[in-house]
């Protein structure tokens, strides 16, 4: 089965739902060979720590009235923008297990935001998740609150962090300009030939 829809966060049309969505670069960038772009280990930690300073605000400071974390509000999310998702493409978009959509839903449904409705009766796995209206206006009311929330983030003094989303972006994703340093060899004293 593949997913139909085109969101950033679900799977490319004709892409296997069980496989996290791709990055798909324009050609100009030259990375048309198939060959990932080489990948500096000490750019990403900084990246993903940056990406955790943002998750972190925007929790507490938007998604905490909420009643919601990241990851809830990712599933949420989803379901409101791909409604009859099913647990398992959740679980691949989200990079979580399918143990944590259960979990997340069951507290979503619970909420009355979610309601879920089983695949056929042979096979029960098969669960599809819907918003309820409720939750298309929770959404709509938090996505305008998290980028403004986000925007007083990197104005307040924090701006080195969206710099760095652009500049880690850059070095990850776009080829080098310049070859990579080599090794140097060992300057000529006075006493070599």
């Amino acid at each position: 089965m593949t997913v139909q829809d085109n969101d950033t966060n679900s799977a490319a049309p004709g892409q296997p739902v069980d496989e996290p969505p791709t990055l798909a670069l324009p050609r100009e960038y030259g990375l048309d060979s198939g060959e990932p772009p080489p990948l500096d280990i000490a750019a990403l930690t900084v990246l993903c720590r940056a990406a955790n300073l943002v998750r972190h605000h925007l929790d507490i400071h938007v998604l905490y009235d909420a009643h919601l974390n990241w990851t809830s509000w990712d599933i949420l999310q989803l379901i409101v923008g791909q409604p009859g998702i099913l647990t398992r493409q959740i679980a691949a978009s989200a990079a979580i297990s399918k143990s944590a959509v259960t979990q997340i839903s069951n507290s979503l449904v619970d909420r009355d935001l979610i309601r879920r409705h089983r695949e056929g009766v042979a096979d029960k796995r098969l669960v599809r998740l819907y918003p309820t209206p409720r939750a298309s206006r929770l959404v709509d009311d938090l996505l305008p609150q998290l980028a403004d929330a986000y925007e007083r983030y990197t104005a307040t003094g924090r701006s080195t962090v969206d710099n760095a989303f652009r500049v880690l972006l850059r070095d990850l994703f776009l080829p080098a300009t310049a070859p990579p340093p080599t090794a140097r060899a060992p300057k000529a004293t006075k006493g070599d030939p």
